[in-house]
């Protein structure tokens, strides 16, 4: 499965849903966002000093945040 089926299907929307959704509703779309500009700033900053071993665990922040959005909004990718 490329990453674009990946992100297309239900899987991502699904597997956040389950675990976060409370805190996500609570939250709200617009302090989500917030959220994943912060790590994707983290995540900048790791890639521009060149460290590695913190770059997994940003993307994989970055990508937490990024499959909220789909739950907050309603969207099928």
């Amino acid at each position: 499965m490329t990453s674009i089926a990946f992100f297309r299907s239900s899987l991502l929307k699904g597997l956040m849903s389950k675990p976060y959704a409370h805190n996500d509703r609570k939250r709200g779309g617009k302090a989500t966002v917030l959220w994943l500009v912060e790590e994707t700033g983290e995540l900048a900053e790791d890639i521009r000093r060149e460290e590695p071993e913190n770059i997994e665990e940003e993307l994989a922040d970055c990508f937490a945040w990024i499959g909220d959005l789909p739950n907050l909004y309603g969207v099928n990718l």
